[in-house]
């Protein structure tokens, strides 16, 4: 395939399109989520939602925290993935994924997703990435009365967010991604 998709879909036997980014392309621009209309249509999405894909990376003692406003909509939901794109939710425990149902809301309406090896206790919603140290993660957005929000991806040492929590999170040193491209 040539063009500006090349590497990025291929046709099956059964000629369905199907996402190919893989997480080299991804990790290109880590801790950051790129929402792609055409990509996730052609992939066989619905026209109904916002689907946006990207790569996360920490070092061990390090937490990211993603920050966003999510839009108001039927659902959304944030799930974190190891570096093969396989789902780290683990549902007896809740863990690997955020919903709008479950998810805890700061003042201001935005959702902190903390990805740290164990919980700093700080409140927003901790996702225990299992041991691995990068992967995908990917923010959908069912039947949205606007567009995807900007997502706003913080590194910091975990022990610090312990001791000072969100408080100690400086937006302009934060990685603003959200953008949708087509």
């Amino acid at each position: 395939m040539q063009g500006p998709n090349a590497g990025v879909i291929r046709i099956n036997d059964l000629g369905t399109p199907v996402l190919t980014e893989s997480q080299e392309n991804l990790s290109r621009r880590p801790n950051q989520i790129r929402f792609s209309r055409k990509l996730y249509l052609s992939n066989g999405g619905v026209p109904d939602r916002h689907h946006g894909f990207g790569c996360w990376a920490k070092s061990p003692g390090d937490a990211l925290v993603i920050r966003f406003r999510p839009p108001l909509c039927d659902n959304w939901i944030f799930q974190l993935c190891n570096m093969w794109q396989e789902n780290l939710d683990n549902y007896e425990e809740g863990q690997g994924y955020v919903t709008k149902y479950r998810a805890r809301y700061e003042v201001d309406g935005a959702v902190n997703v903390v990805i740290a090896d164990q919980d700093p206790a700080v409140g927003g919603n901790w996702l225990d990435p299992g041991g691995h140290v990068q992967g995908g993660m990917s923010l959908r957005i069912i039947l949205a009365d606007s567009p995807p929000p900007a997502v706003t991806v913080f590194c910091v040492s975990a022990l610090d967010l312990e001791r000072r929590g969100f408080s100690m999170l400086n937006p302009e040193l934060g990685v603003v991604s959200g953008d949708v491209v087509e």
